[in-house]
């Protein structure tokens, strides 16, 4: 997510594949602080944290 709380990358299946755009315009990602959330395919372990974008 975003600083301002939107959506910039949503995946079911990530394959290491995510080059930094955002999904809705295709444009890559200002530098900055991200928001992630990972839920693995069991639904059990939930992964949340802050990372750092440089483009």
């Amino acid at each position: 997510y975003s600083p301002d709380g939107g959506l910039v990358y949503e995946s079911d299946n990530y394959q290491n594949d995510w080059r930094g755009e955002n999904i809705r315009t295709g444009n890559k990602l200002p530098s900055g602080p991200y928001y992630f959330i990972v839920i693995t395919n069991d639904s059990i372990t939930k992964i949340e944290g802050w990372l750092y974008i440089f483009n």
